[in-house]
């Protein structure tokens, strides 16, 4: 019963529990019970980013990103990651290498910083962290030993097989010529 639930995390919430603020923010944010309410779910966003939950601070960052019931503010959202990057969890330390690959949130791309993360989230044992790494080093790729480590690192990521997810992910320009030297038979995927 969604109105026992929020009375409940209503009641939590007052008394500093963040997981009860976050709580409530999803449930305005997604209307579960109650009419969406981006405006609510930002004020109990807010508070649960202040007791640094780290699902708030994830998503506190999107708010700013997305100007869900606020004004978009891009400085805001690089900042609340950064923030939640601490906690070294793989939403927000993916966030963070997304911002450097792609140079969002006002950022320049910085391939240093990108690896920074992609190195984080490996520590953390992403997955993500092992496929972006294997990626990386296949597309940068200047000796086998780098297609070597992208494949190693790109099998690490995926228990169901490699070649698919290389193929999705590489196919077919960004792959080091270097790569179809070592694997003649990926060069027919590269023309698909």
């Amino acid at each position: 019963d969604y109105l026992e639930a929020i009375k409940y995390y209503k009641n939590s919430s007052e008394k500093g529990d963040a997981y009860s603020q976050w709580r409530l923010s999803e449930i305005y944010f997604y209307g579960e019970g109650v009419e969406v309410n981006y405006k609510k779910a930002l004020n109990y966003i807010l508070k649960s980013a202040e007791n640094n939950f780290i699902f708030a601070l994830e998503k506190i960052g999107k708010y700013h990103q997305f100007g869900w019931g606020k004004k978009i503010d891009l400085d805001e959202a690089f900042r609340s990651f950064k923030k939640c990057s601490f906690y070294e969890t793989e939403i927000c330390l993916n966030a963070m290498r997304w911002v450097y690959k792609y140079g969002k949130f006002n950022q320049q791309k910085n391939e240093e910083k990108e690896l920074f993360y992609i190195n984080k989230l490996i520590d953390v044992k992403s997955n993500l962290g092992f496929a972006e790494l294997g990626v990386y080093l296949l597309k940068n790729a200047k000796t086998e030993v780098d297609i070597r480590n992208g494949l190693l690192n790109l099998e690490k990521a995926n228990e169901d097989g490699l070649s698919e997810l290389v193929d999705s992910y590489l196919f077919p320009k960004e792959t080091s010529p270097l790569f179809f030297k070592m694997f003649p038979n990926k060069e027919e995927n590269k023309k698909k």
